[in-house]
């Protein structure tokens, strides 16, 4: 997300950079690749936007688009369950097997 607010190419290279050594041990990254280009060809079509010292271009709103991924992870820490004995969805038998496969 903040690729966005990156003003040089230099400071792309280094982003990158450490994007992808914190991307590197990540297996759903193929999977996020797949679903990406969607929302990213709606982002195109916003026009430029920001402060007169930071304008963001069209092709910057592509990465800005992390927002939306901060957000359903906030809401994920608030709507999934911690524990299988804390679902509602799980019958309460359901909810034994999971706790005991979770202790084998």
């Amino acid at each position: 997300m903040c690729t966005t607010f990156i003003l040089s190419y230099e400071g792309l290279i280094a982003c990158r950079f450490f994007l992808g050594q914190y991307e590197g041990g990540m297996v759903h990254k193929s999977l996020a690749g797949t679903f990406g280009g969607l929302p990213a060809a709606g982002l195109t079509k916003i026009l430029d936007w920001g402060t007169s010292n930071c304008r963001i271009r069209t092709w910057r709103n592509i990465f800005f688009e992390g927002r939306f991924t901060l957000i359903l992870a906030g809401l994920g820490t608030i709507v999934l369950p911690s524990a299988p004995n804390t679902c509602k969805f799980l019958t309460p038998r359901d909810q034994s097997i999971a706790l005991e496969r979770i202790n084998r």
